[in-house]
């Protein structure tokens, strides 16, 4: 009898410790996968942070063609010359016609 309980408890120290082995193997498990979603998370948010910077490049450049246009608009309609507009046989459309 003495050996039946000894035997018992035996087994039932090694049910004991065979179960925390599992239940520490899962709680490694568990910490590695929060640390997948935290990667993840974290990967969400530079590919996020990218796109913003690559819309605000994009938008900067759109700014300076336009201002580049307009630039240039203000200096053809400022370099118009009578002489070319004759030369080009626009004379009805002469800029700064006198008379």
């Amino acid at each position: 009898m003495k050996q039946e309980s000894s035997l018992r408890a035996a087994q039932l120290r090694a049910q004991t410790d065979l179960q925390k082995q599992v239940m520490g193997m899962q709680g490694d498990v568990g910490k590695l996968d929060v640390k997948r979603g935290e990667a993840h998370v974290k990967q969400q948010d530079a590919d996020t942070r990218r796109a913003e910077l690559m819309l605000q490049r994009d938008a900067l450049l759109n700014q300076i063609v336009d201002q580049e246009i307009d630039r240039r608009m203000v200096e053809n309609k400022d370099n118009v010359s009578k002489t070319g507009t004759m030369a080009r046989d626009k004379y009805n459309k002469v800029p700064y016609e006198i008379g």
